[in-house]
This record gives C-alpha cells, structure tokens and sequence, in this order.
C-alpha cells in the first residue's frame, strides 16, 4: 500500500511505497510544519493496467488451452 505525505510545505502530496518511509519524512518536516500520512487511494491508471494484463492473461491460456 502506498501513503501520502499531506503539509502545507509542498504543492502536491508526495507518495511513498510504505508507511515506515512516508513516517521518516513526516518526522523531518514536522521540525519546521505540521505532516501526516495517510493511506494513498487507488490510482485509477494502475487500476486499469492491472485489469488489462489480468484479462491478456486469461486470454493467453485460453488460446494455449484450445
């Protein structure tokens, strides 16, 4: 699961790939501003490729099975 790092001092929320990673740099702005992290939702784009490749691959065997 990958995590948001939501303060005043960026533009845009950074992601990180995990939570222990995302609490580090929560840690260090939080000397200067107010951080958290949060889950980070699901990227619909990355929700679309894995659909995609999940339906090549049931393709793929059924060909290989006929």
């Amino acid at each position: 699961m990958k995590f948001l790092l939501i303060t005043s001092m960026l533009m845009q929320p950074m992601v990180y790939a995990d939570e222990a990673t995302c609490n580090k740099a929560a840690a260090a702005i939080q000397k200067l501003d107010t951080a958290v992290c949060i889950p980070a939702g699901i990227d619909k784009s990355e929700e679309a490729t894995r659909m995609m490749q999940n339906f090549l691959k049931s393709f793929s065997s059924t060909l290989d099975g006929s």
